[in-house]
């Protein structure tokens, strides 16, 4: 999970590993989210040792070259 604004990524929150097929979860954040916010999901593939890396584990692209993610708003909190 990274920040997001001006139509680019900024500093990185946080990162979990999914296995292939494997579509929902949970990313444990460095810090909390900001509502309203906009911040984006990733996608990165793993180098093979199953623990994330900015350095090895290299974010995935489409056919164009461009990273594959999904912005989104973060909601205020309601409550657990």
């Amino acid at each position: 999970i990274y920040e997001y604004y001006e139509g680019k990524l900024g500093k990185i929150l946080g990162a979990q590993l999914f296995d292939a097929g494997e579509n929902a979860g949970t990313v444990s954040l460095l810090r909390e989210m900001t509502a309203g916010a906009t911040y984006a999901a990733v996608l990165a593939g793993d180098d093979g040792d199953r623990k994330f890396s900015l350095a090895t584990d290299l974010q995935l692209r489409d056919s164009s070259g461009n990273p594959i993610f999904t912005a989104f708003l973060a909601a205020a909190q309601t409550g657990y």
